[in-house]
């Protein structure tokens, strides 16, 4: 019998406070999402046991990039423009992920898991808090009201 794929989870670190606020809500509940998949990876027998989790982790994802994108624009944050950017770029990475948990068929299944798991865990938020969003930080006064304006929402 082949051995269960051992099981990757993501925790908060303070390393990764931008804002102590909105942004790092969204972000703690992205790592939610993240390790609900993760906790999941060796249950996944069908590509369809994978796609919802998938798609809860996009749908809430465009949630936070949408909010992060109007705090960002509210204080004038001068890399906006190029977040934006990223932002899209990390939905096509996404969105590639959730074609490989389509296409994976047999004992495909687990190795494609196993693969979105990692690259969830240890590169796509990770990257995305520390290199992009960390930036951030001297613009978050500028963001307060605009953040106090919406709604703390979970997908």
């Amino acid at each position: 019998m082949a051995d269960k794929p051992a099981i990757k989870i993501m925790e908060w670190s303070e390393k990764f406070i931008v804002d102590n606020g909105l942004i790092d809500n969204d972000h703690k509940f992205l790592i939610e999402l993240i390790n609900e998949f993760n906790e999941n990876v060796p249950n996944f027998s069908t590509p369809e046991d994978m796609k919802p989790y998938l798609l809860s982790l996009k749908k809430y994802t465009q949630t936070h990039f949408a909010r992060e994108e109007r705090l960002q624009e509210a204080a004038q944050y001068n890399m906006r423009k190029e977040h934006r950017v990223e932002h899209r770029d990390m939905i096509a990475q996404l969105d590639r992920m959730i074609a490989k948990a389509e296409t994976a068929e047999g004992g495909a299944v687990t190795d494609a898991a196993v693969e979105i798991s990692t690259f969830l865990t240890d590169v796509w938020l990770v990257n995305h808090i520390l290199v992009n969003d960390l930036p951030m930080r001297p613009f978050v006064d500028g963001m307060v009201e605009e953040a106090a304006n919406l709604m703390d929402i979970r997908a």
